[in-house]
């Protein structure tokens, strides 16, 4: 029975494929923990700013950059959990490959949403200001 268009529910990769398999899972999952620590952090700093405790104003833009580091970050988290989840299963492996990269998709547009979004911000930001 098909699973996925042309593949069959039993297939197994090779081991060498499980070693890039196994590869990419832990490389997302530690990109994830730090996207999330760093998403953490910035969510923090920008909730000190809000609440008055830092000067300035870059808090508005370290508070939403922090939320969506965070989302990315989980994204990562789980594509590599599906990439080593294809390792460590019999079975379902080309499903677990599939929802791993529907998620490192996810993750990566976040990032370049996240990035597009800075640097909009900090020509928006040198606009305003008047170049100083």
């Amino acid at each position: 029975m098909d699973d996925i268009a042309g593949t069959t529910r039993d297939h197994e990769f090779t081991e060498e494929q499980n070693a890039d398999l196994r590869a990419v899972g832990s490389h997302a999952i530690t990109w994830g923990f730090v996207c999330v620590s760093a998403g953490v952090a910035c969510i923090g700093l920008g909730l000190l700013g809000a609440t008055g405790k830092l000067h300035g104003t870059a808090w508005r833009l370290v508070l939403p950059s922090g939320v969506i580091n965070s989302i990315a970050g989980v994204n990562f988290l789980i594509a590599g959990r599906d990439f080593r989840a294809a390792v460590h299963t019999q079975g379902c492996d080309v499903r677990h490959v599939m929802e791993g990269l529907t998620h490192l998709s996810r993750a990566i547009l976040v990032q370049i949403l996240l990035g597009l979004a800075t640097i909009a911000l900090v020509v928006l930001g040198a606009q305003l200001s008047g170049g100083h």
